[in-house]
């Protein structure tokens, strides 16, 4: 039979580990996140290596018009303009963001059919294509360094995103910023090589921009302490 001293010990021992819980409770309330993180890891398991992020701002119903400015000189040498409009309208329709997406093609059409092109404004190009939103990407800057130009051998494209609302006829996002939210894509050293080396390193640059400005309109998931959690 269990004595009276063994029942007393057991219900002691009972009673401290629920004083030890209750302690690391008390510390994960007054202690910040980065202090108390590791410690209740040690008892809960690691934490999720990633985080919910939520979209900076939400595309509304009806259609979407992609237009991607760059500089000419930008444009004709790269195929940036033609590349990412692309990569962006795949990348939207894929997370089924838009209702509609105008076709590129008819953007392109429109372009060239006017002279005046360059001289309208967002609004009015929204209007002529019968768009009820435009999601603007003006591209800064475009680089594609290899060895034989550059030491650091790195690609770059680097632009300003926002979205135009044709009803309202403003802006909608960002709603502080006029020049637009800024994205960049950098990529690491790689060589030239291949004779559709730029063609390709152009494509795989566009997609990254893509994929990274689409993030902003989208719900997702990004791995812990990342940039794109700030």
């Amino acid at each position: 039979m269990v004595s009276v001293r063994q029942k007393t010990r057991a219900g002691w021992c009972r009673v401290r580990a629920l004083l030890g819980w209750l302690l690391i409770y008390g510390l994960g309330l007054s202690l910040s996140g980065c202090v108390i993180g590791p410690i209740i890891g040690q008892f809960t398991g690691r934490r999720s290596e990633t985080v919910k992020v939520k979209a900076k701002y939400k595309l509304r119903a009806g259609n979407l018009l992609i237009l991607v400015d760059s500089p000419v000189g930008v444009a004709r040498s790269s195929g940036v303009r033609a590349v990412l409009s692309r990569e962006l309208e795949r990348e939207i329709e894929l997370h089924g963001l838009a209702a509609s997406v105008i076709p590129a093609s008819e953007l392109s059409a429109f372009r060239s059919s006017r002279e005046d092109f360059e001289e309208l404004n967002i609004a009015q190009i929204g209007r002529e294509l019968w768009a009820q939103q435009v999601l603007y990407v003006k591209v800064a800057e475009f680089q594609l360094g290899t060895l034989l130009d550059k030491p650091a051998g790195q690609g770059l494209i680097r632009g300003r995103v926002k979205v135009f609302d044709i009803e309202q006829n403003r802006r909608v996002w960002p709603e502080m910023d006029p020049l637009g939210q800024e994205v960049i894509v950098q990529t690491g050293f790689r060589e030239a090589v291949g004779k559709d080396y730029g063609q390709d390193f152009t494509q795989e640059l566009c997609q990254s921009m893509a994929v990274k400005i689409v993030k902003l309109f989208r719900d997702h998931k990004a791995p812990r302490g990342s940039a794109d959690t700030k």
